[in-house]
This record gives structure tokens, C-alpha cells and sequence, in this order.
């Protein structure tokens, strides 16, 4: 209570992310999995914090703040100025979940277990990026291409392949909606623009046209060929 009176901004679950975020940047290269692992968190509840929304605990900020060597009330309302890591060894605190500090320990990484792995997300039913396989591995998608090229790289083509069809399956369901919108907008006598589209196409839709403007080009020729 007495640390509140002394806060000159309202703490803030985005003043709280930003300073998690820079302290894991600082600290473990942004390497979220290993510094939950440093602080005694899962990766899951980290990332859960972090990216998801989600509302973290007294617990696991105390335990962050410890380790980074901060003040709670400072990384609460996002001050880290003067702030700078501690140096390894600095900070040894019994704050882990597990019961025991492994960073001590340095981790083996069986290259042929991950390349099979990287076989399995190439033919699993959801696509996924070399770089959220990298999350799951917990491996630099960097070292991934260097150690794994080949399995990294059919990963890689397939995820591209299937943003390109996202992207023309968006394509396809916009293209009816907006060229209905040009054929009114020249029925009514008036110049195609953003603004007559943004009257008559949903904000969604539009919003998921890419190169809207070639389509439109595309919609005006179609137009003009079939007048």
C-alpha cells in the first residue's frame, strides 16, 4: 500500500507487457521460453500473458521482477529507466515453481529428432510457419535452416503456399462485392473511389481485399468490356 502512494501513473496490464517484453529482450536475447524457464513459469503462461491477454498473477510478476532485479511498483507502470540486467549469478532466488534452477544445465538438441518433427508439421493438417515450429521446438528458426535446411525449407513453401491461397480464397469472396459496388457507383454517373466503396462494401470485406485498387482496375476493365 505504501508503494502505491508513490506511483506518479496508473499501472497498466500494457505498461507491465511493454516492461516483461524488454526485460526478455534484454535478458535472454527475447527468448520468451527460456526465460520462463529462468523464472519458473511455463512457456504457456508466459506466452499466455503475454500475446493472449491474459491477466498475470501476483505470484509470477513477483517472480519476474525478482529475477530481472526490479521493483515491482517500477515494472507495473513500465519504468525501467537506469535499469540493467543482472549479471549471471547476480540473482540466485529459490522463486522456482519446479522446485529447482535448471539453467545450469545446457540443453542437447537431437538434430534427427527434430528434423522429424519438422517432417510431421509439414504433413500435419494445419500448416504452420518455420517460425511457430521454432516456438514449438523451442529452437531459433534460424538454426533450423542451418541444421535442418531441407525439412525448414518444405515447412517454409508450404506455409507460403497456403498464405497464397488464403489470399486468393479472400480474393475470390470480395471480388462479387466490390465490382457490385463499382457497377453502381458508374450507373449513379459518379468516379469509382475509396470513398463511393467504403459506402457500399462491408468494412470487413474490403478490409481483406489485397491491392485493392488492381482490383478495381480489373472490375472497371470487365465493366467496360461487357458494355
Amino acid at each position: 500500500m505504501a508503494e502505491q502512494g508513490s506511483l506518479t501513473q496508473t499501472p497498466s496490464r500494457q505498461f507491465w507487457r511493454d516492461a516483461v517484453v524488454e526485460v526478455i529482450s534484454r535478458m535472454d536475447s527475447g527468448k520468451s521460453a527460456v526465460f520462463a524457464r529462468r523464472v519458473g513459469l511455463s512457456k504457456s503462461t508466459l506466452h499466455h500473458w503475454l500475446q493472449q491477454d491474459g491477466i498475470p498473477t501476483l505470484a509470477g510478476s513477483l517472480a519476474i521482477a525478482a529475477h530481472a532485479g526490479l521493483a515491482l511498483p517500477a515494472m507495473l507502470r513500465g519504468d525501467l529507466s537506469g535499469w540493467t540486467p543482472p549479471q549471471m549469478g547476480q540473482l540466485e532466488l529459490p522463486l522456482s515453481t519446479k522446485g529447482h534452477d535448471r539453467r545450469g544445465t545446457p540443453r542437447h538438441l537431437d538434430w534427427n529428432e527434430i528434423r522429424m518433427r519438422l517432417t510431421e508439421f509439414a504433413h500435419s493438417p494445419n500448416p504452420i510457419s518455420v517460425s511457430e515450429a521454432g516456438r514449438c521446438l523451442e529452437v531459433d528458426a534460424r538454426h533450423l535452416y542451418l541444421r535442418a535446411n531441407r525439412e525448414a525449407r518444405v515447412l517454409g513453401e508450404r506455409w507460403k503456399a497456403h498464405l497464397r491461397m488464403n489470399a486468393e480464397a479472400r480474393q475470390a469472396h470480395a471480388r462479387p462485392y466490390v465490382e457490385a459496388a463499382c457497377r453502381a457507383v458508374l450507373d449513379e454517373g459518379r468516379a469509382i473511389s475509396l470513398r463511393e466503396l467504403e459506402t457500399r462494401v462491408p468494412k470487413p470485406i474490403l478490409a481483406s481485399v489485397d491491392s485493392l485498387f488492381d482490383m478495381v482496375d480489373e472490375v472497371r476493365a470487365t465493366i467496360h468490356r461487357q458494355s
